[in-house]
């Protein structure tokens, strides 16, 4: 493994806005209205929704950030990938 300089503040702050259930909770906040917004501007009179990659990748985003809210309140539904390393 090649050796990995330090993190910038900018990294260091955007890594522990990861731990921060607050943050976390905006974040999905936001998303869950974009997610609103696009679904909305296709419904009505026929039309489509217009760029339905996005509505996913919103959708998805949004999904991350509930699964890192589970993570960090310790529930039991938290998936596989997320779950904390059970110790020896």
């Amino acid at each position: 493994m090649k050796d990995i300089m330090p993190l910038t503040g900018f990294e260091h702050e955007t890594v522990m806005n990861l731990r921060t259930p607050s943050v976390i909770l905006n974040d999905a906040r936001k998303l869950s209205g974009l997610v609103v917004a696009v679904a909305e501007s296709g419904v009505g009179d026929g039309r489509d929704i217009t760029e339905p990659e996005a509505l996913l990748w919103l959708a998805h985003r949004l999904q991350d950030k509930l699964d890192l809210l589970a993570t960090l309140s310790d529930t039991d539904d938290v998936p596989g990938w997320m779950q904390k390393e059970q110790s020896a």
